[in-house]
């Protein structure tokens, strides 16, 4: 499989949410109280799920037991036993939007949080990952026009798009791409061109 995979979130409710996911997501005011939104996740309970084509419907878990190593590589569908290994999702505080990205398999590691409604005020390095660790890394890619992005060897990559729209193509395919989208890039894919103004998040799981 080589074609982008569109997901629809697990929304759930803290408590505590105030509107920051509906709007960073563009949803009616009518969904204002959403605490969470896991945008990549195989969590029992919370699992995303594919958006549309043949897969539709299908819960990420089912997904990556259906397509193995042809969706999350060989070497990451091994080393974690066929489990999904990464959670996304949004988290929603009512004074601040996060990103919060963690390893689930084996010890639950302290999440990595990103405020996206910020991003424009992050003075780091472009060339360096936001954060990087044994287990994953997550990077910020700026897009004005085209660029062409490598996807790791044997590994999926996670991509939220934080501002902005556009276009992903793979293999002369293109998928739209708008804020508030997630779509899981299968391990096959090398490399794909993003075209447009955006800014996406990219996670990707590593083999220690």
């Amino acid at each position: 499989m080589r074609q982008p995979i569109k997901l629809l979130p697990y929304f759930g409710n803290t408590g505590q949410g105030g509107d920051h996911i509906a709007r960073f997501k563009g949803l009616s005011v009518n969904c204002s109280a959403i605490g969470e939104s896991w945008e990549l996740s195989a969590v029992p309970g919370r699992q995303s799920i594919v958006a549309d084509g043949d897969n539709a419907g299908m819960e990420l878990q089912a997904l990556v037991e259906h397509l193995k190593g042809n969706l999350i590589g060989e070497g990451v569908f091994s080393l974690y036993g066929g489990k999904f290994p990464l959670c996304l999702k949004l988290v929603d505080d009512e004074n601040r939007l996060a990103v919060e990205i963690s390893h689930c398999i084996d010890d639950y590691q302290s999440p990595f949080l990103y405020n996206p409604e910020n991003h424009d005020d992050d003075s780091r390095d472009a060339s360096l990952p936001l954060v990087s660790g044994p287990c994953f890394s997550v990077n910020r890619e700026e897009v004005e026009g085209e660029r062409t992005i490598s996807n790791p060897h044997d590994s999926f990559m996670g991509l939220l798009c934080v501002e902005g729209e556009g276009k992903l193509k793979v293999d002369g395919v293109s998928t739209t791409v708008k804020k508030g989208e997630t779509l899981l890039l299968p391990a096959p894919v090398d490399e794909f061109d993003l075209e447009g103004a955006l800014t996406i998040l990219t996670v990707v799981s590593l083999i220690p």
